[in-house]
């Protein structure tokens, strides 16, 4: 029995690219068309020595072809989430991209 699919499309945003520490991130994956299922959100932060290195994943729901989080970076550097759409019986999977955050302490005279 064959089982069609809607192909859908994701894309991962974050409110704006730079922030002061412990200001709270809005993380947001956008699916089309505007479908309801579970998504995956990865965080990473830049490491230096290291590269990128886990730090958290959050699971929310998509509903209505929206799923968000808000996020605060424990420290300072540079941040990035990796957002996909996990698919169900009647919609399938999408990788919604990268997006980036900046976390710096703001400058004084």
């Amino acid at each position: 029995r064959r089982l069609a699919r809607v192909i859908t499309r994701s894309d991962m945003s974050v409110s704006s690219g730079t922030f002061p520490p412990g200001a709270a991130v809005s993380l947001e994956l956008r699916v089309t068309p505007a479908v309801d299922g579970p998504a995956t959100m990865r965080v990473e932060r830049f490491d230096p020595l290291a590269g990128w290195l886990f730090h958290t994943t959050f699971r929310p729901d998509v509903r209505a072809g929206r799923a968000a989080v808000s996020f605060r970076p424990p420290a300072v550097g540079r941040w990035r989430v990796t957002g996909s759409f996990e698919g169900t019986r009647r919609a399938a999977p999408s990788e919604g991209g990268t997006a980036h955050v900046k976390v710096e302490e703001p400058l004084e005279d």
